[in-house]
């Protein structure tokens, strides 16, 4: 089941979820994805499970109660004046979504026109996904993933639609860089 939700039902969702939470998870994706997982209390990160035959995947014990995804996007964290993006090395990027856990949100813009995304923690630290150069009109840019099954899907086009397909959550695919 899939439907089409308006951007002002985006924005009351972001409010509703990011106010005032905690980064309780940080990790990386398929194809450097950003997963940043928010709620009031942090989780354990997740394992890598490996089965013969098969991708390496991480498992999850537990799911953040609001979860925000990167795809066909350009995303970026700077802190102090350092920026570290997408195309940067594994380390940098690991080190720096890594120091994300446990910084609480003051403040996220969302653009109805461009569909970014900027979250802005305590001590000045700030995520940013925009559209890439890369992208499409019918791409996700971003998603968010609710723990009870709901996906929310940004398109380059500006189109959310949100349906209810079998939680990924608790079973991702591994990076090939890990």
């Amino acid at each position: 089941m899939e439907d089409t939700v308006t951007q002002s039902s985006i924005h009351d969702l972001l409010e509703a979820h990011l106010k005032n939470a905690l980064c309780v998870s940080a990790w990386f994706g398929h194809g450097n994805s950003l997963c940043l997982g928010f709620g009031h209390r942090i989780l354990e990160p997740p394992t890598l499970v490996s089965l013969p035959g098969e991708k390496p995947r991480f498992k999850h014990k537990e799911i953040a109660s609001f979860e925000v995804k990167t795809s066909i996007s350009y995303w970026s964290i700077s802190s102090s004046g350092r920026v570290v993006d997408i195309d940067d090395d594994f380390d940098s990027t690991e080190e720096a979504a890594t120091a994300l856990i446990g910084r609480q949100v003051v403040n996220w813009t969302y653009s109805s026109v461009t569909y970014a995304l900027e979250v802005q923690f305590y001590d000045g630290v700030t995520v940013s996904i925009t559209r890439s150069k890369e992208s499409e009109i019918g791409d996700v840019i971003w998603e968010i993933w609710q723990p009870e099954g709901v996906l929310y899907e940004m398109y380059a086009s500006g189109e959310v639609r949100r349906s209810w397909p079998d939680n990924p959550l608790t079973t991702q695919t591994a990076t090939e860089s890990q």
